[in-house]
């Protein structure tokens, strides 16, 4: 909840400045976003959603350090902010610090169970920190309540090939590209099908 200033100027002024801002971001324009976040939040230092959107917009800008910073301060003013701690994790991704980003998506779980998109990237962190069958247990239940799910069935692909059984990572990796042809151009530079992608059969399913 956001705690506004007692001059009921300065809580105008700040939302002015606020919905400014997302109207910067709706264009894209994001220096003239953080201008406008930023001044939000000197008059309001404790304003979640404008240090949320903040963070945002720091991403965006290639500052994943200084995101990390804006979504921690939402979610101190908002310890269930959902939005706030699914965009730290995806942060802290960023900064190679997926064990870190693996509470976060834990965190959004927790406040919402029917989050896939969380527990995807959860699955995802896993996979990179090395506990491989966490993550096939997550893919796996993912698959079972969503058949269709073509991130699912890629990372198991990953998994499949990190284990180094060829054939199940070349067969969950065909069920994925068949449900979302767009997987296509991000399998061969994927660090995880390293050994794969020199088999004709890769080739051929990524081409």
């Amino acid at each position: 909840m956001i705690k506004y200033d007692k001059n009921s100027r300065y809580n105008a002024s700040a939302r002015k400045w606020y919905n400014s801002a997302i109207k910067h971001l709706e264009k894209n324009k994001f220096e003239e976003a953080l201008y406008a976040l930023n001044n939000a939040i000197e008059l309001i230092p404790d304003y979640p959603e404008a240090w949320y959107n903040k963070g945002y917009v720091l991403e965006e800008l290639k500052c994943p350090d200084k995101a990390l910073f804006a979504y921690n301060k939402a979610i101190e003013l908002n310890t269930n902010y959902t939005d706030a701690w699914f965009a730290k994790g995806i942060a802290l991704c960023e900064l190679n610090e997926a064990d870190k980003a693996v509470e976060s998506f834990d965190r959004v779980i927790e406040l919402d169970p029917q989050d896939y998109q969380a527990l995807t990237l959860k699955g995802y962190a896993l996979i990179q920190i090395n506990r491989i069958d966490e993550a096939f247990k997550i893919f796996s239940a993912i698959i079972e309540s969503n058949p269709d799910s073509a991130d699912a069935w890629y990372n198991i692909a990953c998994i499949y090939a990190v284990k180094g059984n060829m054939d199940k990572a070349l067969e969950c990796l065909s069920k994925a590209v068949k449900t979302d042809n767009t997987l296509k151009k991000y399998a061969p530079s994927d660090k995880f099908f390293k050994n794969l992608s020199q088999t004709e059969e890769f080739k051929k399913m990524t081409s």
